[in-house]
């Protein structure tokens, strides 16, 4: 038996995937978690290792939609 509900693709459309600079800004807040477990002296580096990653991050995004156009 056929099933009565099918579902249709719409043409040019692909199925969502993990973006890459999406993880690496999901991949930020690790440190940022580090930051607050790890002593106190570590705390800065990892609040600037979590800024450098979000920049990247963002980079990496604005990177991805100027390929897009």
């Amino acid at each position: 038996m056929d099933n009565p509900i099918k579902t249709e693709e719409i043409v040019g459309q692909t199925s969502p995937r993990m973006e890459p600079w999406f993880k690496v800004m999901i991949g930020a807040f690790a440190p940022m978690a580090g930051a607050f477990v790890l002593p106190s002296a570590a705390t800065i580096p990892m609040l600037v290792i979590t800024g450098v990653l979000m920049l990247v991050g963002f980079g990496m995004l604005i990177n991805h939609e100027r390929k897009q156009r």
